[in-house]
């Protein structure tokens, strides 16, 4: 320990320069302490082992001035990690309250006491402790170090040699509780085993990239549509690369649209296999943000080719259809069911001189019904509508060119799946007599 006399040096030294806060060099401190620069140099070395004093260099000479450095006597009462001081020979020195509650001990009862000769209830407590004489007598950081008592805790050890003001050297060991950083970051970890898991059950390719579009995951769906094996794709290819060469300059714009506006997107392209093979997809995307800056994409893409051949078979049926009503001779009428026009063969536009285009989405009792004919035919079209499977009528119709036509109908319906009459179709036989 110092002496009081030293002591009243070291206050003394503190009052002068927290009076002088631009600083001061030895000569000047020995002048107003009347000491020698020998003896004043050695209490500012003391002052500055110990945090209390710092030096800044002008020229050849050295200025000290009071340390903003918060020294260790004030951390170990207000800091929250777990703080212990101990001299060379591992005998404690100080202690805060959170390292007393680890060793589940009194002040009285442990200081002065070597931390190696600790006798402790908890086992796990006793075992970190070790560690830490350990790793203090090796001259090297321990490993981050686990207790497990009612719950486990994870702490990260700092060992820093002390130099005391008596110029006796010690260590101060600080442990940091990481225990709420580690249940967070394992809680991370498995919600991301969550989500990967999620993903890989996804029928759909889905995939992340950073913002230069490299891929960064792809989910077990696209390593299968696309052909490629799991260590190819992630980090290893770019977005682009499986897009193909006509569409990559739309979809760069798109990437850059959305990484610097922020907004989700949704577009087709033709997508490249690794074996070169095409396919169609559309690709919903999103920006992908670390805090609130954006960082790259994420997306799920859907293949289309499923989607593409039914379209071209409901287009082949439908021209297949197209061609059979238009070769007929039997004229073919296709009405809603408020009676518009949906359908108009070949027939019936030479027979009327009217084009389908003309007539379609238009009520064919306004262009063809005699007036007298006109509520007959009404009735028997409502008939339709409310649900009779077939029904045969004759009527006239009148031509662009105003020629009356006689004309047998047979009727049929068709419903939707919920059963409600859809369409009515009406084939009609020319009368000539």
């Amino acid at each position: 320990m110092v002496s009081s006399k030293v002591q009243e040096d070291f206050t003394h030294i503190k009052k002068i320069l927290q009076e002088n806060p631009q600083g001061m060099t030895i000569t000047d401190l020995a002048k107003i302490l009347e000491r020698t620069k020998n003896t004043v140099g050695r209490y500012m070395g003391i002052l500055h082992a110990s945090g209390q004093v710092e030096i800044r260099c002008c020229g050849t000479a050295k200025i000290f001035s009071l340390s903003q450095r918060v020294p260790v006597a004030t951390m170990l009462k207000h800091t929250r990690d777990l703080m212990i001081v101990l001299d060379k020979d591992l005998r404690i020195l100080d202690i805060n309250e959170p390292f007393l509650s680890l060793l589940n001990k009194s002040r009285e009862e442990v200081i002065g006491s070597n931390i190696e000769y600790l006798s402790l209830a908890d086992l796990s407590v006793q075992e970190l402790i070790g560690s830490l004489a350990t790793a203090i007598r090796e001259k090297k950081m321990p490993e981050d170090l686990s207790i497990s008592n009612e719950t486990e805790h994870f702490f990260k050890a700092r060992i820093l040699e002390t130099l005391f003001e008596d110029e006796s050297t010690g260590f101060t060991v600080i442990l940091i509780d990481l225990t709420e950083h580690k249940r967070m970051d394992e809680q991370l970890q498995a919600s991301e085993r969550r989500f990967r898991d999620l993903v890989n059950l996804l029928p759909q390719p889905v995939f992340e990239a950073d913002a230069d579009g490299t891929l960064l995951f792809a989910n077990r769906q696209a390593y299968l549509t696309l052909g490629y094996a799991p260590e190819e794709l992630s980090g290893r290819i770019q977005v682009l690369d499986m897009i193909a060469p006509e569409d990559r300059e739309r979809a760069q714009k798109s990437i850059a649209r959305m990484l610097r506006e922020g907004m989700q997107g949704k577009e087709e392209y033709t997508a490249l296999r690794k074996d070169g093979s095409r396919f169609p997809i559309v690709n919903y995307s999103a920006p992908l943000y670390e805090g609130d800056r954006i960082v790259g994409f994420r997306g799920i893409v859907i293949d289309l080719t499923p989607q593409k051949e039914v379209e071209a078979a409901l287009r082949r049926e439908r021209d297949f259809i197209d061609a059979i009503l238009h070769v007929l001779n039997a004229l073919v009428l296709v009405l809603d069911r408020e009676g518009k026009v949906v359908r108009f063969n070949h027939a019936c536009e030479v027979l009327t001189g009217y084009t389908e285009e003309e007539v379609k989405g238009r009520p064919f009792w306004d262009i063809f019904l005699i007036p007298e004919e006109a509520d007959e035919v009404k009735k028997v079209f409502a008939t339709l509508v409310g649900g009779a499977t077939t029904l045969q009528h004759s009527n006239y119709w009148v031509t662009r060119n105003g020629k009356r036509i006689y004309i047998q109908w047979s009727n049929m319906i068709l419903r939707d799946e919920k059963g409600m009459v859809t369409n009515v179709i009406s084939t009609g036989l020319v009368q000539t007599s």
